[in-house]
């Protein structure tokens, strides 16, 4: 929570109180600093492309370890997420097997963020061979079309996902309160407090228009139903 408001003294603070961090905590660690430009303090998909490619050179390069699919599709999320999309496509040309489902799928999701509709429709067209029942290789698609105001394009990819019985997967999110869990899914109004529970959404959503936030809209026209 403190690290997504951007409290990064108080999550760090927080952080040095745990005595045997867990990999959620060292992941959630590197979410943060990165969110928030702190490169030199997480990762590098803020710009330090450099030394990760660096990293996995120095594999078989100086420690003789082969680098297994794993390795390579990290390269390519690097690469994707720091727009290298030309550099990212060299890559994957040059490497000894296809990439796995985790490397077309950051490849594609790194399209849909650069707007590069040519390169997303090969990663989509690869990622749908791989995981034919995978519903985020058809919505990140859609929204790359969506994007460029290719309306067309989106009704093929829901009519291809109508006609492979290709539906979206719902999203959950949960909060532990006391000993209780709370499992929220997406278009669920089972909970017994979900009234009070929109009431606070609501009154929560005014403030921050008022303190002048602008939603993002780029991936509305795949969810918006025909008229």
């Amino acid at each position: 929570m403190y690290g997504k408001c951007g409290l990064i003294d108080s999550w760090v603070q927080i952080f040095d109180k745990v005595k045997d961090p867990t990999g959620i905590a060292w992941n959630s660690l590197v979410g943060v600093f990165a969110q928030h430009g702190l490169g030199r303090d997480a990762d590098s998909h803020n710009g330090l492309v450099e030394e990760g490619l660096e990293y996995f050179n120095s594999m078989g390069k100086v420690y003789g370890v082969a680098p297994r699919p794993e390795h390579y599709s990290c390269v390519i999320d690097l690469l994707g997420r720091a727009g290298r999309l030309d550099q990212a496509e060299e890559f994957i040309n040059k490497m000894p097997y296809e990439p796995d489902a985790f490397g077309w799928c950051s490849y594609l999701g790194a399209c849909r963020t650069y707007g590069d509709k040519e390169r997303g429709e090969l990663a989509a067209e690869k990622l749908m061979v791989l995981e034919p029942e995978n519903s985020g290789t058809h919505a990140l698609l859609s929204n790359i079309y969506a994007s460029a105001g290719q309306w067309e394009g989106v009704r093929s990819m829901r009519n291809m996902m109508r006609d492979g019985k290709v539906r979206k997967l719902p999203g959950y999110s949960w909060v532990d309160v006391g000993n209780k869990t709370h499992v929220f899914g997406d278009e669920d109004y089972s909970h017994p407090q979900i009234r009070e529970l929109y009431e606070k959404l609501e009154n929560l959503l005014d403030q921050i228009r008022k303190a002048g936030y602008v939603p993002q809209t780029e991936s509305i026209p795949f969810d918006m139903e025909e008229a």
